[in-house]
């Protein structure tokens, strides 16, 4: 072929490579950039409940600290596992991780009660994969029976590595947890519990044909329009009262306004200043007023009993009810408490002060 035909082909050929690399359609989409900047789109549109936590403004929070501090001071399950995997694995859970979402989808299956569980996080994984066999052997230590190492299979449509190990609990034998756990880049973990939810997560990222995902689905548009989702937590679900509870709710005065919900969600921020709001979607505008009339009649009977209970020097303690908001909108119940920095000092002094008056006296 004479050089300027190479030439001419050239200057053609890598505009068309350029055009097909670009337009849709002519490449293979793949969502995991966006899935690693927000880790909730990456989950199938079939999850019934959403809960996301952004670690890295949590843990800025007094709050938080102090809440961490506490935890470590009473020794208990979480210090255990908290040091443990620090220690062990090498992986700081608090430090390492920046947002966490948790889905649950359907029912556990039997003998399987984390199945219907995944975590989506962004953080800091770098070398995770290596950390995998000291996982593997902290686990064997504190919760489950001789846990044989990871195996790895490959995702065809991402061509994502996932890391599966199936073991049986030291507290029951009959109980058996798949643990699988991939990560797609240094960023971004996802940790499932069963394969199906582990591959019907993976096909989203993949933008696979024909699987709705939470970024395509108008129903979760629609319920992620009611959530406050620049809330520091924050987390929106289907809501179903269980048989034996409806009995329970019959019994009670105005308990049959619970059996109205068919969602919930709720936000918490807290910088400074304290605010928790928690929603009710009900079937119909008056079965949220009904509710919303209950939940303000269980707002001052909790007033009335905290007063009858509590010493007249736990004043602000004693007025936590009445700083409750509830109202109305359209099919929604809604419940708001506001506290400002100025309050939570009060309460957690009182808090405290009750609890030297009623702590046993130290020994002489």
């Amino acid at each position: 072929m004479p050089a300027y035909t190479k030439r001419l082909v050239l200057i053609w050929l890598v505009p068309l490579l350029l055009l097909l690399a670009v337009v849709p359609g002519c490449r293979k989409q793949n969502l995991l950039s966006t899935v690693e900047a927000v880790p909730y789109l990456g989950l199938p549109a079939s999850v019934n409940h959403l809960h996301c936590a952004d670690m890295k403004r949590l843990r800025g929070t007094q709050f938080f600290q102090d809440m961490l501090e506490q935890a470590q001071k009473e020794n208990g399950g979480f210090k255990s596992v908290y040091d443990g995997l620090r220690q062990q694995v090498g992986f700081d859970p608090v430090q390492d991780l920046d947002m966490v979402t948790l889905a649950l989808r359907g029912k556990p299956q039997p003998n399987q009660p984390l199945s219907h569980v995944i975590v989506l996080a962004r953080g800091r994984f770098t070398d995770m994969a290596g950390k995998l066999e000291k996982l593997r052997h902290w686990l064997g230590d504190e919760f489950l029976i001789q846990p044989p190492p990871f195996q790895t299979s490959r995702h065809e449509a991402s061509d994502i590595t996932i890391n599966k190990m199936t073991a049986r609990s030291q507290y029951n034998e009959r109980i058996e947890f798949q643990i699988l756990i991939a990560f797609p880049t240094e960023n971004l973990m996802i940790l499932a519990f069963s394969p199906e939810f582990m591959n019907d997560t993976l096909d989203v990222i993949a933008s696979v044909k024909g699987v709705k995902g939470i970024n395509n689905s108008p129903e979760w548009v629609e319920k992620l329009k009611t959530a406050r989702i620049s809330a520091t937590m924050w987390g929106y679900g289907d809501f179903s009262v269980m048989p034996e509870q409806q009995q329970v709710l019959a019994n009670i005065p105005d308990g049959q306004a619970f059996t109205k919900i068919t969602n919930y969600f709720y936000d918490l921020d807290s910088d400074g200043d304290f605010r928790a709001a928690l929603g009710f979607v009900c079937d119909s505008i008056d079965s949220a007023t009904k509710l919303s009339a209950t939940l303000d009649k269980g707002r001052k009977m909790l007033s009335d009993q905290l007063a009858a209970s509590l010493p007249p020097e736990a004043a602000e303690t004693i007025k936590l009810p009445t700083r409750l908001l509830v109202t109305t909108e359209l099919k929604t119940s809604h419940l708001v408490l506001r506290l400002t920095a100025a309050d939570i000092g009060k309460i957690n002094a009182e808090i405290d002060k009750m609890g030297s008056a009623n702590a046993p006296p130290r020994p002489q």
